[in-house]
């Protein structure tokens, strides 16, 4: 038997497109397309959870004291912006579906303490913030959202105002969306292992099997620059594309 090691030339080769065009049900190569997309969606995961972790952490390093919240409220609105987009982030990693990424089961593994923690992050999302909505009350009174409308009755008649208020995040949802996003990066991580020992496995079974995989995978180099935009040193992730108006793409370092 052939071991992986000696059934492609050294090198480093896309597996995701030279799987690209192949039906997960293929009679000949359907398991190594099953366990890789098995793989790829644990890493698309793991990736949406870590930049909801590196939201959540810049946004209590900008929120302002409640000293300072009246002269910075461009940093409120900076703090609600991060806030929503982490909520978005775990939400779309553990809650939501897609036609585009199979769905991992990672909400079974929360023990029943976490799971309330994930229960008032996903209705959140699903009553405030993807759909309009107040929330649920918090301590101290008021709501998520709050939009009234007031008559004044005056001596010559009426008038109308529109008094709003919006919460830009609220510590007890804070501590929840963060003890979530860490039980669910754990079990991520444990499932990584899992679909990667798959994938290996698979990969030496049909390559043993058919030779003519080796084409099919040789035919696929990984282009890093091409993809980066640059070289792309070993340990250096979190790379994400901008585009500024009128340039084309380019690869800049994700905030820490």
């Amino acid at each position: 038997m052939h071991s992986l090691e000696h059934a492609v030339a050294h090198g480093q080769y896309d597996l995701t497109q030279a799987f690209e065009q192949v039906a997960i049900n293929d009679p000949r190569l359907g398991l190594v397309v099953q366990a890789l997309r098995s793989l790829e969606a644990v890493t698309a995961i793991h990736e949406d959870l870590r930049e909801a972790k590196r939201a959540m952490e810049t946004a209590a390093r900008l929120a302002p004291s409640l000293a300072e919240a009246d002269e910075r409220p461009e940093d409120q609105l900076v703090v609600e912006a991060l806030f929503v987009h982490a909520v978005m982030l775990y939400c779309r990693a553990v809650h939501s579906g897609s036609k585009t990424r199979k769905r991992m089961d990672v909400v079974g593994s929360f023990s029943p303490e976490v799971r309330r923690a994930h229960l008032e992050v996903t209705a959140l999302r699903d009553g405030v913030i993807a759909h309009y909505g107040p929330g649920a009350s918090y301590p101290g009174g008021g709501r998520w959202t709050q939009d009234h409308v007031v008559l004044h009755r005056r001596p010559h008649g009426f008038a109308f105002s529109y008094p709003s208020l919006r919460a830009a995040t609220k510590g007890s949802v804070n501590q929840a969306l963060t003890t979530v996003i860490e039980a669910a990066t754990k079990r991520v991580l444990a499932y990584g292992t899992e679909k990667q020992d798959r994938l290996m496995l698979v990969l030496r079974e049909r390559f043993a099997a058919d030779p003519s995989l080796k084409a099919l995978v040789e035919g696929s180099p990984f282009d890093e620059i091409g993809f980066f935009g640059h070289s792309n040193p070993p340990g250096l992730d979190g790379l994400r594309l901008t585009v500024a108006a009128g340039a084309p793409l380019r690869a800049s370092r994700a905030v820490e």
